[in-house]
């Protein structure tokens, strides 16, 4: 595999920008499936998500990104009626680094699905059974884009479906799946660490700022 490079990143720049209407038409797409995939489940979980909650998509940048900057390409405030779904403006880092995983691609990788895809996802995780809000961040993530996934097109769904069995391959390689005794808390400490550095990064700049106040 390959480390994207400055370069191809600054290509993808251009290629997945999303800009406020392609996200609007995907969170109009994607509400009604998530919905229809949830059935009661939409009506009974505690942060009352029910038929008439509305979804507001707000577009943020790497700098207002809540902190995540571009590795964050979709989330939501649960408590915050409207329910806000935030939706970066540039998916070249996630796109990037997704690539880097999966290998080569076809013209189904593009901006379009992968927003069906994360974006579509996204709106089940907090209506998910037994989760309420909650969950393990790979694990139910993994999920629910799986979920996106098979609502796309045919042949974009059949592409995806490739692209994620050969990125599962050499995620599995790469650290050793199979020879790990304990899979779940070897998973649940990826898990830690990768929200670790996030949180870690963002008290960082918060230190930083206070410092010079």
């Amino acid at each position: 595999m390959q480390a994207p490079t400055i370069d191809h990143y600054l290509e993808y720049r251009g290629r997945f920008a999303v800009s406020r209407e392609l996200a609007g038409q995907t969170l109009e797409w994607a509400e009604p499936l998530a919905r229809q995939a949830l059935g009661v489940h939409a009506l009974r979980d505690n942060l009352d998500l029910g038929e008439k909650l509305q979804f507001i998509p707000v577009m943020t940048s790497a700098s207002d990104n809540g902190g995540w900057g571009e590795l964050m390409p979709v989330w939501f405030k649960p408590y915050e009626r409207p329910l806000p779904i935030f939706i970066l403006d540039n998916w070249a880092m996630i796109a990037s680094v997704w690539q880097y995983w999966i290998g080569d691609v076809s013209p189904e990788y593009n901006v379009e699905n992968l927003l069906k895809i994360f974006l579509g996802g996204d709106l089940l995780i907090p209506f998910m059974p037994q989760v309420q809000g909650g969950g393990n961040f790979l694990r139910h993530g993994a999920l629910t884009m799986l979920l996106g996934i098979l609502w796309l097109e045919p042949e974009a769904r059949d592409a995806f479906i490739s692209f994620s069995r050969n990125g599962a391959q050499r995620f599995a390689e790469t650290y050793a799946l199979r020879s790990q005794a304990n899979l779940d808390k070897f998973i649940g400490q990826l898990e830690f660490e990768a929200i670790f550095v996030a949180e870690g990064a963002k008290i960082g700049r918060a230190r930083k700022k206070f410092a010079h106040s």
